[in-house]
């Protein structure tokens, strides 16, 4: 399969999407000519993802049992090391889908079908996933992004603002494995400032504990890419150690990483959906661009 570079395009905002991973490249707004999307560098972040699946976040020695048997995984899935198949594309639209193989079965043995919309509105970029079952037995999934938003100035400049104040507690984690429950709060009032946040780990919250309409990247000039996600249990917001990055991210994911407790069957894991045959389950998010 050939990679293609698509361009979806109207009066307010450009976008580009790889059929690689379904990788967005480009959120430029069309009237100040600013990209708010970062340009991959893999000296940054060797093993890209924009889209988790079937796990989000890590396994504990990159395992997981089903019926008895072990499968290997890395991180965030496979959907990451494939190209998407373009199923529909127009000058404000691309659908983009990926099944099941041979290949995939021998790390996750389920019959499925992926598919990604993304799709253009004034200055917004709208986002649905769809998950099939195709298979003849309930399929254990999860699935997120992983998109890099870039910064509009400094790392240390910049913070997450949320609409209204928060008071949430983020998991610890562990070399990708989730712990216990901070014991002190990172917000201050309605916002994350960015400055050496990222230092210890990711910040991970259940959405349900949050109360906000959307999450924001903001510097002193105010919101320059906003969030909004519906369907999804957990949201991630990360950027490299060394507070000195180009870029952050906020990742809505329905699923986590393993916890430390878990006792590596998949069906168990926390926040993983379990799809009965022939049955279909959707997510969106909303990204907003000023």
């Amino acid at each position: 399969m050939v990679n293609e570079m698509i361009t979806l395009r109207n009066s307010e905002i450009e976008v580009q999407i790889n059929q690689q991973s379904a990788h967005i490249e480009r959120i430029i707004n069309r009237h100040t000519g600013i990209d708010h999307y970062w340009i991959y560098d893999k000296l940054i972040w060797p093993r890209r993802t924009s889209v988790c699946f079937p796990i989000c976040g890590g396994l504990i020695n990159d395992c997981y049992t089903y019926e008895n048997k072990n499968y290997y995984m890395p991180m965030h899935g496979f959907l990451r090391d494939y190209n998407m198949e373009m199923i529909d594309a127009s000058n404000i639209s691309a659908i983009m889908s990926f099944a099941d193989s041979k290949a995939t079965r021998d790390l996750y043995p389920f019959s499925f079908v992926v598919r990604i919309n993304y799709q253009l509105y004034e200055n917004h970029l709208f986002v649905s996933y769809s998950v099939k079952n195709t298979g003849n037995k309930t399929m254990p999934f999860s699935i997120g992004s992983h998109y890099t938003y870039r910064l509009p100035s400094q790392q240390k400049e910049c913070y997450y603002l949320f609409s209204k104040t928060q008071n949430a507690l983020s998991y610890t984690q562990k070399d990708g494995i989730i712990g216990l429950k901070e014991n002190h709060c990172c917000f201050k009032d309605n916002l994350i400032p960015m400055d050496n946040l990222f230092d210890k780990a990711s910040k991970i919250f259940e959405v349900s504990e949050l109360d906000t309409d959307y999450i924001a990247i903001c510097d002193k000039k105010g919101i320059f890419t906003k969030v909004e996600f519906y369907g999804f249990s957990y949201v991630v917001l990360w950027a490299p150690k060394g507070n000195n990055s180009p870029f952050a991210c906020i990742e809505p994911w329905a699923g986590m990483a393993d916890f430390q407790s878990h006792d590596l069957n998949i069906c168990h894991k926390k926040g993983i959906i379990m799809l009965k045959a022939n049955e279909e389950k959707s997510f969106l998010q909303i990204i907003t661009i000023y």
